[in-house]
């Protein structure tokens, strides 16, 4: 058993890298207890999807700064290190940027939600899901008053806003 003790004190960072497997493997416990507890008790299908996402967002959120937390130690200086970190990545995720929000806008303003009849372009149909990234529509027929959809939907990225 030592022999063990000795191999795992000979690899660099052995103890954040546990510390990693443990914050995703208990944030991914957490979430799926949460998700089959809510499933039990909402009814509402939009208002279970809808407090779905936001607590996989929030424990998202959580376990990232539990990352940075355990993996700062490795920084000289971490305001210097994020601040080049968050410039590189809107440099380099400016559509995903936008794209956030863009989600962050129609969440807050609701120009439309669940359900709603819209015409994007040339995509016109009734809103059946909106997440982070794009939004799910189902198709209809030529023009808004028809009234039949057409069974076929359609992502819209976020970002066509």
């Amino acid at each position: 058993m030592s022999e063990w003790i000795e191999l795992l004190e000979k690899i660099p960072n052995i103890g954040q890298m546990i510390a990693t497997f443990v914050v995703i493997i208990m944030s991914w416990m957490i979430r799926r207890i949460i998700h089959k507890l809510m499933h039990t008790y909402i009814e509402d299908v939009h208002r279970y999807h809808k407090y779905k996402r936001v607590t996989t967002y929030l424990l998202f959120c959580i376990s990232a700064l539990l990352l940075i937390v355990v993996w700062s130690s490795h920084v000289m200086s971490l305001s210097t290190f994020l601040g080049l970190v968050s410039a590189g990545i809107a440099i380099a995720l400016k559509d995903l940027l936008t794209s956030i929000a863009a989600w962050i806008f129609i969440i807050s303003r609701k120009p439309f939600v669940v359900g709603d009849r819209i015409q994007i372009g040339e995509l016109q149909g009734d809103v059946i899901d909106i997440r982070i990234f794009q939004f799910s529509i189902m198709e209809i027929g030529t023009g808004l008053k028809t009234i039949r959809a057409q069974d076929e939907s359609s992502m819209c990225p976020t970002i066509e806003l």
